[in-house]
């Protein structure tokens, strides 16, 4: 890829200038986040304005409509260095994409709460988490049972991974159809692990005595 996907990005967008307005705004809000203490919702709703131009062109660069890949990771890094928000880490653009792609819905939601909720939840991850709470969805049936006083005192034990956690993986590496290493691993970590409450529940489920010898044909048969 090289050198063909540097200056190439700035001539995929249909919308001219207004893209580059946008992604402007984008870096303005992302100046004002990091130099802040408290963000606010509509500085983090700029952000994901302009990484959602910035992704559409990824995508088309790389031909893929896909966030993982060679092609659209090095596409994304100049991107994001051209544009000055290379200082974005990559889970908060995940929770931000996360919170575009629902935007309207959040917003609704928003409307409805009051003062101190709204300026509460202005995280694109808090958002998204109570945002879905809301709405009586939890990506973890057990997720509302768990408490810190249920977390074991650390011990140095390896963690034990259920069958269905590393199935979740698998099928995330499967479907992501990218040979990089590094895309894999960040879509298999998050299918493994969805939220604090998968972290949680693995380490707080114990070791069964007498695994399944079979456990690894049973998740390459549930992939196949």
């Amino acid at each position: 890829m090289g050198t063909n996907l540097q200056p190439s990005y700035l001539t995929v967008s249909s919308n001219g200038s207004s893209d580059t307005d946008q992604i402007a705004a984008g870096r303005d809000a992302w100046q004002r986040i990091c130099q802040r203490t408290v963000s606010t919702f509509d500085d983090w709703v700029e952000v994901g304005r302009a990484l959602v131009i910035g992704r559409a062109q990824c995508f088309k660069l790389a031909g893929t409509n896909r966030p993982f890949g060679k092609q659209y990771t090095a596409a994304m890094a100049i991107w994001l260095r051209d544009t000055g928000l290379e200082s974005i880490r990559q889970q908060e653009r995940y929770w931000v994409f996360q919170m575009m792609d629902n935007l309207d819905a959040i917003e609704r939601w928003r409307a409805g709460l009051d003062d101190v909720s709204k300026r509460r939840h202005n995280h694109p991850h808090g958002v998204w988490v109570h945002w879905r709470r809301s709405l009586g969805l939890s990506d973890s049936k057990h997720s509302h049972r768990i408490k810190r006083r249920d977390l074991p005192s650390p011990t140095g034990q390896s963690v034990y991974w259920p069958q269905e956690t590393i199935r979740r993986a698998a099928l995330a590496m499967k479907k992501s159809g990218s040979n990089d290493f590094f895309a894999l691993a960040v879509a298999a970590l998050h299918a493994a692990i969805r939220n604090d409450a998968d972290l949680i529940e693995l380490l707080v489920t114990p070791k069964p005595k007498q695994p399944k010898v079979n456990a690894a044909a049973n998740v390459a048969e549930a992939v196949a």
